[in-house]
């Protein structure tokens, strides 16, 4: 016999992460994170996300400095719930405001889902999701007659002249599930194999209501 001594040593439980980008479509954002990784020493997870940035003005390179963009969300994941090779995952978008070409919008929502590993090759993610959203600014030319949109904007005959903004806040919410299939010989350098993702998403009967 003999005595095997093993010594762990253990990450710690508090990560704090900064950085930021440039993209060609989003303009320039900084982001930061804060996360505690095992709550409770039951490997439950808790993070906060920040962002804050600036878009391109328009469709040239230059920084719209009067309309910041930001998100702000919160993120907790629980593994072996429901049950072993599962972690279910709950994500709470407190505020989030997006500017892009032709609108700009603010939406703040929920996420409850399931993140299940089958197999070594196998993954899958079920969830629900609820948004309110609302356009803070819209160009009008955009905008296509009979687009849901319209009645939010006050303008339900398509009639463009009448659009008002902000508009009305609008619920969205529906299923989706996401299938993730990888047989590749190396995730980060394949020579051989297949990958195959398949998704699809849900929208419910109330994603049309207005408040």
């Amino acid at each position: 016999s003999r005595d095997l001594l093993i010594t762990l040593e253990e990450k710690p439980n508090i990560l704090l992460e900064g950085g930021g980008r440039i993209s060609s479509d989003q303009g320039v954002l900084a982001t930061g994170r804060a996360a505690h990784r095992n709550l409770g020493g039951l490997g439950h997870s808790i993070s906060a996300l920040g962002q804050v940035g600036y878009a391109w003005l328009g469709d040239e390179w230059r920084v719209d400095s009067g309309t910041p963009v930001w998100q702000l969300a919160t993120r907790y994941t629980a593994p072996y719930v429901p049950g072993r090779g599962h972690q279910l995952v709950l994500e709470l978008l407190l505020r989030e405001q997006t500017q892009e070409p032709i609108f700009r919008m603010q939406r703040s929502g929920a996420l409850v889902g399931v993140k299940s590993r089958w197999s070594s090759h196998i993954d899958s993610f079920v969830d629900y999701r609820v948004q309110l959203r609302d356009l803070q600014g819209v160009e009008p030319g955009g905008l296509v007659c009979g687009d849901p949109w319209f009645e939010s904007l006050g303008a339900a005959d398509c009639d463009l002249d009448d659009v008002i903004v902000p508009s009305s806040v609008r619920y969205q919410g529906g299923p989706e599930f996401l299938l993730l299939i990888d047989y590749r010989n190396d995730k980060f350098n394949p020579t051989r194999g297949s990958f195959v993702q398949t998704q699809m998403q849900l929208a419910d009967g109330l994603n049309d209501s207005v408040f």
